[in-house]
C-alpha cells in the first residue's frame, strides 16, 4: 500500500494532502482496478477523490467520485490558473461522479 501525507504552503495558502493507493506492484495487474483515496485542502477549498483506476499503466479509465467544496468559485483561480465565469457562492457540497472506459 502507498500512502502520502503532506502539509505546507502552496501559492501563499495553507495546504494539506492525504492520499492512499494500492500496492505499487499491483499497478501492473490490468485485471484488478487500482484503488485510490485522496483528500486535499488548499486555503478554504477542499477536494477529495475515492475510487479505482482501471489498468492505470495504459490509461484505460477510472471510476472515481470527486468532491470539490468551497465558499467561492473565484478562490479556485490560484489553484487552477483560470478564472471561473460564474460569480456564485457555493453553499453545498458538490459531488461529481465520473465513470470512463466502460
Amino acid at each position: 500500500m502507498v500512502e502520502v501525507r503532506g502539509k505546507g504552503i502552496f501559492k501563499g495558502m495553507p495546504s494539506t494532502v492525504n492520499a492512499r493507493g494500492g500496492a505499487l506492484l499491483s499497478l501492473r495487474n490490468a485485471d484488478h482496478p487500482y484503488p485510490i483515496k485522496a483528500q486535499a485542502v488548499l486555503g478554504t477549498t477542499k477536494t477529495s477523490a475515492d475510487g479505482v483506476l482501471i489498468d492505470p499503466l495504459h490509461l484505460k479509465g477510472e471510476n472515481i467520485n470527486f468532491t470539490l467544496e468551497g465558499s467561492d468559485l473565484a478562490l479556485l483561480y490560484p489553484i487552477v490558473g483560470a478564472r471561473p465565469r460564474l460569480r456564485t457562492r457555493l453553499r453545498a457540497r458538490s459531488v461529481i461522479p465520473a465513470t470512463y472506459g466502460h
